[in-house]
């Protein structure tokens, strides 16, 4: 998808888009797309084998992103590994539960009470896999995305 964006543009207009306040949004593939990175199962389309693998998305926001984290089993080690070779941190999400950005700021929404979000991250030779509450009111971005 992304390759296909920008070989017609389309990240530029996306791009554009979210700077003049536009509500932008995607599940799946049309989430990562925000994120600086984000692992994908796209070669999974002709190739029921093929391993999860790192794509790069708009970089809107500073972090690399992982959906479907609660129902594929082989995403969660996916992703543990992908971030070894990644700086920052990354936003894994539940089916059912999304990440609302608005301006620097974010909550976590859900539709199904026990689908959550994480904060996932390498610092030295420590993991990390953190749950990132649902709130109602909106906190600091960059102090999600920092590690």
């Amino acid at each position: 998808m992304m390759n296909k964006w920008r070989k017609y543009g389309v990240n530029r207009l996306l791009a554009k888009a979210a700077k003049q306040g536009k509500v932008i949004s995607g599940l799946s593939a049309g989430s990562i797309c925000w994120f600086k990175s984000g692992l994908s199962d796209s070669r999974q389309f002709k190739n029921a084998d093929a391993k999860f693998i790192k794509v790069s998305g708009l970089n809107l926001i500073n972090a690399a992103h992982c959906p479907h984290y609660d129902i594929e089993p082989k995403r969660k080690a996916s992703l543990k590994q992908m971030m070894l070779k990644v700086s920052g941190v990354a936003i894994a999400l539940d089916n059912c539960c999304a990440l609302e950005i608005v301006g620097n700021t974010y909550r976590v929404i859900k539709s199904k009470p026990k689908a959550k979000a994480y904060k996932i991250y390498w610092r030295g030779q420590k993991f990390f896999h953190e749950n990132i509450a649902e709130t109602k009111n909106f906190l600091s971005l960059n102090d999600l995305i920092k590690n």
